[in-house]
């Protein structure tokens, strides 16, 4: 198959491909040949987590282009070309540990990645950046803002995740909604077959939108933007589900507390909600 260049693939490119290898050869030349992509656009694609190798029952992403294939073991590249191409977007530190590190995620920025690439996640962007091992504990939707802690070891992670599923941890949101909420709500309503709560407390409103703070007792999937959705009052910048793409998602993880993996000793941080939220009125575009 001749190899494709860079300027010969069109838009929107994608390509998916499953191999059993049939001899010990280097990957990078076996994926040329079946995909017909030039070995410095594997690479990259390599780099950025496009293709997964299997051996037995471990499988991984593959990333050096110097790796060297077994007989039967597996390969899969999932190449999107628009997706590959999309620059990754920067965290900010807010605490630096040995075993953890808490970081400001911006609005778009992945927590996880796909099969098609994790590139663009603040787990990849902080191993490769901050020069650390980097572990998720807890997740933050992909358009939501805010405060997400990240072990740098096994023994850290287990602690902090264990903090995490026994509800030890302390997460609070703050988020524009729209219409006015001038009473405090408990939103007790099954998502996905699953138990959710969410509490909901409004602290000030400008007659068509309202700042409240959310604390979540339960973490399914959107649960804060399907709750607000329930209750009649959408968020402000909810495409999905307020069909509102007027503004960015006005959802921020302005507060985490947790006992430190080392010291034992009770972590806050928080965020300059007031400065990262506010209202807006109709037809002003929210900063």
């Amino acid at each position: 198959m001749p190899h494709l260049t860079s300027n010969e693939l069109p838009p929107g490119y994608r390509l998916e491909l499953q191999l059993t290898v049939a001899h010990d050869e280097p990957a990078l030349a076996l994926l040329a040949t079946a995909s017909g992509l030039s070995k410095s656009r594997l690479k990259d694609a390599m780099t950025q987590g496009a293709v997964w190798h299997t051996r037995g029952n471990k499988k991984q992403r593959l990333r050096r282009a110097s790796s060297e294939v077994k007989t039967n073991d597996q390969l899969a590249l999932y190449y999107d070309a628009d997706i590959l191409a999309t620059p990754s977007l920067v965290p900010v530190l807010v605490h630096d540990h040995p075993q953890y590190s808490v970081w400001h995620k911006p609005a778009g920025m992945p927590a996880s990645g796909s099969r098609f690439s994790d590139h663009g996640t603040i787990y990849r962007w902080v191993e490769r950046e901050h020069r650390a091992p980097a572990q998720l504990v807890h997740r933050l939707d992909q358009y939501t803002a805010g405060l997400l802690v990240i072990a740098h070891g096994k023994g850290a992670a287990a602690q902090l995740a264990q903090q995490f599923a026994s509800r030890d941890v302390v997460k609070e949101y703050m988020a524009v909604i729209q219409g006015v909420m001038e009473t405090p709500c408990e939103i007790n309503q099954p998502l996905d077959e699953r138990t959710a709560v969410s509490f909901v407390t409004p602290l000030a409103n400008n007659g068509q939108q309202t700042l409240v703070r959310v604390d979540i007792q339960t973490g399914r999937k959107h649960q804060i933007r399907r709750h607000l959705l329930h209750i009649g009052h959408p968020l402000v910048g909810d495409r999905m589900y307020g069909n509102d793409a007027s503004v960015p998602l006005q959802l921020l993880a302005w507060h985490l507390a947790f006992d430190c993996p080392a010291t034992h000793e009770r972590q806050v941080f928080r965020l300059k909600a007031d400065q990262l939220l506010r209202l807006t009125q109709p037809g002003e575009r929210a900063s």
